[in-house]
C-alpha cells in the first residue's frame, strides 16, 4: 500500500507573525508557495517595509500574510475564491490591510489599474503559467511603480519571456521543479 505524504502545516518565516500557522484548504486544489520560495523570495527583496503588494492567483494568501508580516503597508489578494485567504487574515488580525478582490485574474488583468504597487507576486496553476505570462507583464507594466518589482513562480520547464515591453527579467532562482523569474522596468 502507497504512503500518503502528509502535507506540512504553512507557516509565517519571519517579521511580526513568525511562526505563526496558516490554513491550507484539504486536496490538492491549491498549491501554496512552499516555505522555502518564500523565504528566498523575501530574502532576495529585502526590506520591504511601506510596499503596497499585490498577490494575483492569492489562494490561502500566504505570501500577502509573509509580506505584511515583514512591513508591507498593505496586500491586495486577487483570486476566484479567497476563503481561506479571508480566514488566515482574521487568524493574523490583518483584515484591515487586505483589499479583497475575488474575481478571475483575466478579468482582474483586464481592468483600468487605478493603483501602483511595489511587488507583483504571481503564482498562476502551472498549467497556464506560460498563457497568462504576457498579460501579467503588460499589466505591470502599468501598475508597478518604477523601482518596483514583478515575481513570477512557474514550473522550471515553462520558458518565460525575458522580456516585453518595458519589463525585464532581472533574474531567475530555481528550487526543486520551481522557477522564480524577476521582472523589473528597463529604465529603472
Amino acid at each position: 500500500m502507497p504512503s500518503m505524504a502528509k502535507k506540512e502545516a504553512m507557516r509565517i518565516i519571519a517579521g511580526d507573525f513568525r511562526g505563526r500557522n496558516l490554513i491550507s484548504p484539504k486536496g490538492n486544489s491549491v498549491r501554496p508557495t512552499s516555505d522555502r520560495v518564500r523565504e528566498a523570495i523575501f530574502n532576495i527583496l529585502g526590506d520591504i517595509t511601506d510596499f503596497d503588494f499585490l498577490d494575483l492567483f492569492a489562494g490561502t494568501g500566504a505570501v500577502s500574510f509573509e509580506a505584511l508580516s515583514r512591513g508591507a503597508t498593505s496586500a491586495t489578494l486577487v483570486d476566484k475564491n479567497l476563503r481561506t485567504a479571508h480566514k488566515n487574515a482574521e487568524l493574523l488580525g490583518v483584515s484591515d490591510k487586505v483589499s479583497w478582490k475575488n474575481l478571475d485574474i483575466a478579468r482582474f488583468l483586464s481592468s483600468a489599474a487605478s493603483k501602483t504597487y511595489d511587488v507583483i507576486f504571481v503564482d498562476p496553476p502551472y498549467d497556464i503559467a506560460l498563457d497568462i505570462h504576457l498579460q501579467v507583464l503588460t499589466f505591470a507594466e502599468q501598475t508597478l511603480v518604477k523601482d518596483g518589482v514583478l515575481i513570477f513562480e512557474h514550473p522550471k520547464k515553462c520558458e518565460l519571456s525575458e522580456h516585453a515591453g518595458t519589463m525585464q527579467r532581472s533574474q531567475i532562482r530555481l528550487y526543486g521543479d520551481t522557477a522564480i523569474s524577476f521582472y523589473e522596468h528597463e529604465d529603472r
